[in-house]
C-alpha cells in the first residue's frame, strides 16, 4: 500500500467463467475457430501466390488481408486456447504487452489494408483508362510497404508512449490483452476510475469491401466504447471484445473468396488438384 508502483510482472487475466463441464466443449470450439481460419486464410494466400493470373494489383493488395487476419487470430487464440486448456488464468507482463502489440498490428493492418484495396477499387473505377498505368507492380509494392510501415511506426509509437507509463494494479478487463487493457492498469486511469450502369458496377464491386470494413469497424467501435460503459454486462464485453478477432478473419477469405469470380474457380481448382488429389 505505501508503494503504489509496487506490482507484480505477473498480470491476472479477466477470463470466463467456465463450468467444469463446458471446458472441453470451448476447448474444441476455440480449437475449431482457429484451425477454420487457418486453413480459409492459407488457402486464399496459396491461391493468390501459386497462380501468376492472380498476380494482379487488386489481388496482391487483397494478399495482404489474409496474412494480416492470421496475424491477429493467431495472437488471440494460442493464448485463449492455453488458458481453456490449462486453467491458468496468469500471464507474464512482457507476454501480454507482445499479444497486444500484435492485435493492435492486425488491427490497424485491417484498416490501412482496407483503405489500400478502396484506393485501388477507385481507380478501377473511376480511372479506368489510366488503370493499368497507375496501378502498376512498382506503384503496389510502394502501397503495401507504406501499409506495412505505418502501421509498425503508428503501433510502436502507441506502445512506446504506454509503456513509459507506471501501473498500479495487475488485472486486465479481457481475457486477452490489447491497449486500453493494458492502459487501464496505469496510475492515471486508477485515480479517473474513482449513371445507372456505373452506379451498378461501382455498387457490384465495393459491396463486398465495404461490408467487410463495416464489421471490422462496428467490432472495433463497440470494443472501445465497452470499456467506458459501466454498466454493461462483463460477459458480453468480453464477447464482443474477441469477437473483433474472430469473425473477420473467419469471414474474410470466405467472402472474397466467394464474391470474386477469378479467386473461387481457383480456389476451387486449388483444393481439387492439390489438397484432395482424384
Amino acid at each position: 500500500m505505501d508503494n503504489p508502483y509496487n506490482v507484480s510482472s505477473v498480470l491476472l487475466l479477466n477470463r470466463f467463467d467456465l463450468p467444469p463441464e463446458t471446458v472441453f466443449p470451448a476447448f474444441l470450439f476455440a480449437t475449431l475457430s482457429y484451425m477454420i481460419i487457418l486453413f480459409c486464410n492459407l488457402i486464399l494466400i496459396l491461391t493468390i501466390v501459386l497462380n501468376k493470373s492472380l498476380h494482379q494489383p487488386m489481388y496482391l493488395i487483397l494478399l495482404n488481408l489474409p496474412i494480416n487476419d492470421l496475424i491477429g487470430s493467431t495472437a488471440l487464440f494460442s493464448q485463449v486456447i492455453k488458458e481453456i486448456l490449462t486453467g491458468i488464468r496468469t500471464m507474464q507482463y512482457s507476454a501480454c504487452v507482445a499479444q497486444a502489440f500484435f492485435i493492435h498490428i492486425y488491427a490497424g493492418g485491417s484498416v490501412l489494408t482496407l483503405t489500400a484495396m478502396a484506393y485501388d477499387r477507385y481507380i478501377a473505377i473511376c480511372c479506368p483508362l489510366k488503370y493499368n498505368t497507375v496501378m502498376t507492380h512498382a506503384h503496389i509494392m510502394k502501397i503495401i510497404s507504406c501499409v506495412w510501415l505505418s502501421v509498425l511506426v503508428l503501433i510502436a509509437a502507441l506502445f512506446i508512449l504506454l509503456l513509459r507509463l507506471p501501473r498500479c494494479r495487475s488485472e486486465l478487463t479481457h481475457p486477452y490483452c490489447d491497449n486500453p487493457s493494458l492502459l487501464s492498469l496505469i496510475l492515471v486511469a486508477c485515480f479517473r476510475s474513482k449513371r445507372p450502369d456505373t452506379k451498378a458496377k461501382a455498387l457490384q464491386t465495393c459491396a463486398t469491401h465495404l461490408t467487410v470494413f463495416l464489421l471490422l469497424e462496428c467490432l472495433g467501435l463497440f470494443t472501445i466504447i465497452s470499456y467506458r460503459l459501466k454498466n454493461m454486462s462483463p460477459q458480453l464485453m468480453k464477447f464482443m471484445g474477441m469477437s473483433t478477432l474472430i469473425f473477420p478473419p473467419t469471414l474474410n477469405p470466405i467472402i472474397y473468396g466467394l464474391k470474386t469470380k477469378e479467386i473461387r474457380d481457383k480456389v476451387v481448382h486449388f483444393v481439387r488438384h492439390k489438397i484432395f488429389p482424384p
